[in-house]
């Protein structure tokens, strides 16, 4: 996560106070609370790219994807 708003930081940088505002409650995330907000989302939207054509974010939804995850 420290990676990724480093990102965020560098490639919007009118939003740097915002992302540096949110970013301690990024970082530390109670897992319980995160699984319940996971499981809701499920729940209502079904996949995550279900939620992110229902946002219309498919296009940042890749960039991010393309920044989380690495292949094994």
């Amino acid at each position: 996560m420290g990676r990724l708003l480093e990102r965020l930081k560098a490639e919007y940088p009118d939003a740097v106070d915002q992302v540096e505002k949110y970013a301690p409650a990024v970082l530390h995330v109670v897992p319980e609370t995160m699984e319940q907000f996971l499981a809701a989302l499920r729940l209502e939207y079904g996949t995550y790219d279900d939620l992110a054509v229902a946002l219309g974010v498919t296009e940042p939804m890749a960039r991010l994807r393309a920044t989380v995850l690495v292949d094994d």
